[in-house]
């Protein structure tokens, strides 16, 4: 089968999941592509690549959108992410849409309330149970349009040995999620904890491309290179990340924002990296709770009662004995290996050919 894959949002090539720090929307379809090819599909993959050269690797092609015109006529299928359904198509082949985005976002809200533009979607491949439901919810989406797929990770990256530091913390993720409560919350962990812990911060809004605006987090920042024991990081490629991970002990996450799925508690669990979060989106299908990672019981880390309780939890897991969280490490090993990426490719395969 030739597939057509489509994204709109960050430039990348086929190995800058690897290397580039790009957002897990973009990882996840990258790795897409490189499963169905592996499954023996033919995959056109276009992009916003400023080149005008095409990449191709085995069975796979990747080149610049604006050659969708002469591509298009050639395929069966077509998958899209960030690229709005009525650009710029007129085919009556199968569409879907892989939505990794919560139902407030700016790729989310122009199509969805366009019952004329929903309509060219066969189905939407949704990244969690919850994102379907508020998709339904304040779309009217109808959920037999949705089938719930996850995200797509690489799951060969867990593997290898790292020493890990059992008393450092790893906040590893976009600034709005959290970072303008970090100063305050190592602090507070710090205080109650009385031991030696540190923190590595990897996190910066060129995230999602240069020109990004870090200014709403500058005062964190700062605050931040002032603490003893902290460290700020530029974020790094999933494959850096994963270093990270395996020789961290614990991934702060107080999430100030819901998750639409939360790839990153995926690369930290199967590192062995215990992810601590709050109860919001789809935290509980990324985590299972007490098993994989903590989740707290209050929704909001802005409530004065949630905010006690995630330190408390932070507490508990420093403290924690070794054999306990050896069993939580490999149990959130196991339980991410669900969303390799050959796995989610089959996934696909079986709705298309349905």
């Amino acid at each position: 089968m030739k597939i057509l894959m489509i994204d709109k949002g960050l430039p990348f090539s086929f190995d800058s999941y690897l290397t580039e720090c790009l957002g897990g929307s973009e990882n996840s379809f990258l790795l897409l592509s490189q499963g169905l090819e592996e499954l023996g599909h033919s995959i056109v993959l276009l992009n916003s690549s400023e080149t005008g050269i095409p990449e191709r690797r085995d069975n796979r092609i990747h080149h610049n959108v604006n050659t969708l015109k002469s591509i298009l006529p050639e395929c069966e299928v077509v998958i899209l992410n960030r690229c709005l359904p009525e650009e710029p198509f007129n085919t009556d082949k199968p569409i879907y849409y892989y939505a990794h985005d919560a139902y407030d976002q700016d790729h989310i809200l122009y199509w969805m309330v366009n019952k004329e533009v929903l309509n060219k979607i066969t189905k939407i491949l949704c990244v969690s149970e919850w994102q379907r439901q508020t998709f339904n919810k304040y779309y009217d989406v109808p959920l037999d349009k949705m089938i719930v797929i996850g995200n797509s990770i690489n799951a060969d990256l867990f593997q290898g040995y790292i020493e890990r530091d059992e008393s450092k913390l790893v906040y590893a993720s976009i600034p709005y999620k959290g970072l303008d409560i970090l100063p305050q919350l190592f602090n507070d962990i710090q205080i109650k904890y009385k031991k030696h812990i540190s923190l590595d911060v990897y996190s910066n809004m060129n995230l999602y491309g240069e020109g990004q605006d870090n200014t709403p987090y500058e005062k964190a920042y700062s605050d931040l290179t002032k603490m003893n024991d902290v460290t700020l990081f530029n974020p790094v490629g999933v494959r850096d990340l994963c270093h990270v991970f395996k020789s961290s002990s614990i991934m702060l996450n107080p999430q100030t924002y819901h998750e639409s799925f939360g790839m990153n508690f995926l690369w930290a669990q199967g590192c062995g990296c215990i992810p601590v979060t709050t109860n919001v989106g789809a935290v509980h299908e990324a985590i299972e709770a007490d098993a994989t990672g903590v989740i707290t019981q209050g929704k909001s880390i802005l409530s004065h009662n949630t905010y006690i309780e995630y330190i408390d939890l932070i507490i508990e897991l420093l403290n924690m004995q070794k054999q306990n969280i050896y069993c939580m490490r490999q149990s959130g090993y196991l339980h991410a290996r669900q969303w390799h990426y050959p796995y989610i490719a089959k996934k696909v395969i079986n709705i298309i050919e349905g």
